[in-house]
Order: C-alpha cells, then sequence, then structure tokens
C-alpha cells in the first residue's frame, strides 16, 4: 500500500487558536516508526529475566512522544537561525550603505510605514467591540499601539524578504524525518475503492464543528481521485467537551451493523 505522509506538524502540533484536539486528525498508513531505523534498532537496551527490550522497542513506545520534541527544538532552532539571519542582512546591508543598522532600519521601516488613521481604529473596535472590555479612550490607544506595531512588522518582514530575495540565502538545516506510525482500519467503516493504493484514516467526533467543515474536502478528495484513495472513519469522542459525541459514535455504529453508517 502506498503510504502518503502528512507534514509532522499536521499531526503533532496544535493548530493556532484551535481548542485543543478539537478537529479532525488524519493518519495515513502504515510503516513503523522513524526512530531506531538503523542497524542498531534490535541492541537490548535491558534485559528482564534474560528477556532483552531493544532499542526498537523503546523507539516504538516514544515514537510520538520523541516526535514531538524533536518537531518543538527544530522550531526553536529555525526561530533563532531566522533571527539570526535577519540580523546578519540588517549589517552587511547597512555597511553598503556605510550607515549604522539603526539608521537603515529607521529608513527603510519607520519612515516607510504611515501612522494608524482613526477609521482603521474605529473599523477595529467596532469588529471587536463585543470582546472590549474597559473605558473606550483606554482601548482605542491599545489599538493603535497594537495597529501601528502591526504595521512596522509587516513592513520589516518585507525588508527583510526583499534582502534574501537579493541575495543567496542558503540555509541546511534540516527538520526532523516525519514519523510513521501503524494504523489499524480493521472493523472501520470504508469508503471508496477496497483496492485504492492510498487510504486515509480519519478519527473524528460527531459533535465537532471542526470536523464537519472537513467533511467537504474529504468529499472532493474521493471524486477527484476514484480508485486511489479511500477513507476509512474512526470514532474519536472528545467526551470532555463534546457530551453527545460517544453516543452518536454508538448510534453510528448501529448504522453500521444494518449497512448504512455512511447515510
Amino acid at each position: 500500500m502506498k503510504i502518503c505522509e502528512l507534514p509532522l506538524f499536521l499531526r503533532l502540533r496544535p493548530w493556532r487558536a484551535r481548542p485543543a484536539f478539537c478537529g479532525l486528525i488524519f493518519a495515513l498508513t502504515l510503516s513503523g516508526s522513524s526512530f531506531g531505523a538503523d542497524s542498531s534498532k534490535n541492541e537490548p537496551l535491558a534485559e528482564v529475566n534474560g528477556e532483552a527490550i531493544t532499542t526498537e522497542e523503546l523507539n516504538r513506545a516514544l515514537g510520538a512522544k520523541l516526535a514531538k520534541l524533536e518537531e518543538q527544538i527544530y522550531d526553536l532552532k529555525r526561530r533563532e537561525l531566522d533571527s539570526l539571519i535577519e540580523q546578519r542582512l540588517f549589517i552587511q546591508e547597512a555597511a553598503k550603505r556605510k550607515i549604522s543598522v539603526a539608521a537603515l532600519l529607521d529608513a527603510e521601516v519607520t519612515a516607510k510605514v504611515g501612522l494608524v488613521t482613526e477609521k482603521e481604529i474605529d473599523d477595529f473596535y467596532q469588529a471587536n467591540k463585543a470582546r472590549m472590555r474597559g473605558d473606550e479612550t483606554e482601548v482605542r490607544q491599545k489599538i493603535r499601539a497594537f495597529l501601528q506595531q502591526q504595521k512596522l512588522t509587516a513592513r520589516r518582514e518585507a525588508f527583510v524578504e526583499s534582502l534574501r530575495a537579493q541575495g543567496k540565502v542558503v540555509v541546511r538545516l534540516q527538520p526532523p524525518a516525519a514519523i510513521r506510525i501503524q494504523v489499524s482500519t480493521e472493523g472501520a467503516p470504508i469508503r471508496g475503492a477496497a483496492d485504492a493504493p492510498v487510504t486515509v484514516v480519519e478519527f473524528s467526533d460527531f459533535e465537532c464543528p471542526f470536523c464537519k467543515q472537513a467533511q467537504p474536502t474529504l468529499k472532493q478528495l474521493l471524486e477527484r481521485y476514484p480508485g486511489k484513495v479511500r477513507l476509512a472513519y474512526r470514532d474519536f469522542p472528545l467526551d470532555s467537551i463534546h457530551p453527545q459525541a460517544r453516543r452518536a459514535a454508538e448510534a453510528a455504529r448501529c448504522a453500521q451493523d444494518q449497512g448504512r453508517f455512511w447515510e
């Protein structure tokens, strides 16, 4: 079976502004963990009454946890590397112009950012009024500072991108290898050709609004690749936030017993 991999961050890191674990989780079968894939995978790390515990067993048990830590370390390194690249670009450009970095940023960032207008403040205030607390005058001043900083940040990023485009920046920092996890589809309702080379396993919650939003995309996926992709559904009721999800899943399984799951 052909395996398609989602980028690691899609599987292990929470989305921005997304409730924790509230949403759709995809797994694409199969293969083993990418950890311990070398010749030392069967190296014994411990023995219990003569039975060895190998590197492969340990890595398999820790696979997702190790992958998450590696991704966090990579993100930390990448952010710091980007910062160092930005600083180096500023220093080099300032040297070319024979000015200081501060003067360079004043000329290319600060001087090219317009002041926030009262209309921009009012539009932001009206759009977010329901969530605003405190004296309106103070709130508007905070909005002004926030929007001004947004403009400065956007202009700074645009300037950095222009410097990168003009020069030659080579980044050799490599992201961690994607983890591969065995996912069973036994007993799962299947949609699509049984012999499709790619299987998408959906872990979903009947009460989750984000799962509902994903359904049109899944439908398009099956329609666009007939015979090439099949969809397997696995229940993932989030009991702590969706009290009806488990009962809905049980009802759906009863429907499956009658051949009516997808309906």
